[in-house]
């Protein structure tokens, strides 16, 4: 902590596009958590939502990044518009419905990288997850930042830090392949991680793919634990 304040750094860690999941796992740490920009959290100036289809809270949010506020920005925003599950509804969808949708979910990608851009061009650290297979990785926006100096994507499987749900059988696995790409080869490291095969898992089917958005614990260590190192 000491180290950031030195360097004008406000907070180890800021998230957008979701709740205090990273940032719950700090605090247990001993880090003082930082900010966490999302829909469900609202703004201790004005206590209205984090909500980014607002011009304002996009322009404060932006000014957060380009002030260095935290040492790594974490992003998540909606994948909704680019998944495998929603391809299937859009078949039975209102079209003009179904266009607004993935624009909105194109608007806060592009949104998202650009606060990236300004994250690694101040000399600091970002991480984007996605799920591995979402169209959003061919995204023009997400092919810009990918192709930044220092900047990977690497695959880790949500069940290998512990991802689970519990269902009628029991308590099974969630597999989840998910993409991470950050400019940190130490996050980088740390969540490249894949299913060892040797259990089986739970389809994220019925509502479940919502439910898997909660970050298991394991994965908000690794990605602290990655910070520290780097």
């Amino acid at each position: 902590e000491k180290a950031l304040k030195e360097e004008g750094i406000q907070e180890a860690i800021m998230e957008v596009y979701s709740p205090s999941r990273v940032n719950g796992m700090a605090d247990t740490l001993g880090l003082v958590p930082g900010m966490s920009l999302d829909l469900t959290v609202e703004d201790p100036d004005d206590g209205m939502p984090w909500d980014f289809n607002s011009v304002e809270k996009r322009k404060k949010a932006m000014d957060m990044v380009l002030g260095k506020r935290a040492l790594l920005l974490i992003g998540s925003p909606m994948c909704k518009s680019f998944s495998q599950l929603q391809n299937w509804n859009f078949k039975r969808m209102d079209p003009k419905k179904r266009d607004a949708m993935i624009k909105e979910g194109k608007d806060h990608l592009k949104f998202t990288m650009m606060l990236y851009k300004i994250q690694a061009e101040s000399g600091m650290y970002f991480l984007h997850e996605h799920p591995l297979t979402a169209r959003s990785w061919a995204e023009g926006c997400v092919k810009e930042v990918m192709g930044m100096p220092g900047v990977q994507r690497v695959h880790g499987d949500m069940c290998a830090f512990g991802m689970y749900q519990d269902t009628e059988e029991g308590r099974k696995l969630v597999m989840k392949p998910t993409g991470f790409m950050t400019n940190a080869d130490k996050i980088a490291e740390a969540l490249s991680n894949k299913c060892n095969r040797m259990h089986g898992h739970v389809k994220l089917l019925n509502g479940r793919a919502r439910r898997a958005e909660v970050y298991p614990d394991e994965l908000c260590h690794d990605i602290v634990h990655g910070m520290i190192e780097q």
